[in-house]
């Protein structure tokens, strides 16, 4: 068997359990996906595919930063909880991921202006929106704010079609996995968050 398929089977199952395991609420979801998205990056940088391996470096980095967020105390002495983001922030995170979006949409042009396919066939507009929601819902997910599985939710979904109409059906089904893990985990974090309320 080919090396890179089983390097891929093996980050693709790593991928799924990391999911699962921050549903969970469990730090192993780190270092499990700093596994998976390492070998992704290599994975894909040996097919070329240099801006989606990027994204996976990014999911390395932070996976590294919310390993600490979610083990580090906070300054009053209190471990990580599940929170919200307020109406404020909220706006400032749908605004940042608009900002990228257009930000990816004009460096892809500018960059890859000779790649009329990839702009005109709709696949440019689906990649840098879906890359969009990841960026913020990773970084939500590592300050534990119940609103980062909104992001994966639609961002997870999104993929599905998108990755059948590439015909990636096997990416597409660890996709559809991601959704139905992603939707599980959004109603398991608020039931913790309102019973932290409920404390209070």
């Amino acid at each position: 068997m080919d090396i890179n398929l089983i390097l891929e089977i093996i980050a693709a199952a790593l991928g799924i359990a990391g999911v699962w395991l921050a549903k969970k609420e469990n730090i192993l979801t780190y270092p499990i996906g700093i596994i998976s998205t390492t070998i992704y990056v290599y994975i894909l940088l040996m097919g070329k595919l240099y801006a989606v391996s990027c994204i996976n470096l990014y999911y390395t980095i932070i996976s590294i930063y919310g390993w600490y967020a979610w083990t580090h105390k906070s300054s009053d002495n209190k471990p990580l909880e599940i929170s919200k983001l307020s109406g404020k922030h909220q706006t400032i995170y749908i605004i940042t991921a608009t900002v990228l979006y257009l930000l990816l949409i004009g460096f892809i042009r500018l960059f890859k202006h000779s790649d009329t396919g990839y702009i005109m066939s709709g696949v440019m507009y689906v990649d840098t929106f879906t890359f969009s929601l990841f960026l913020i819902a990773m970084f939500l997910q590592a300050r534990k704010k119940l609103e980062c599985w909104i992001y994966w939710i639609i961002a997870d979904f999104i993929c599905i079609p998108f990755y059948i109409w590439q015909h990636l059906y096997f990416t597409a089904i660890q996709y559809l996995v991601f959704t139905i893990i992603a939707v599980f985990a959004f109603f398991e974090w608020q039931g913790k968050y309102n019973k932290s309320i409920g404390k209070l």
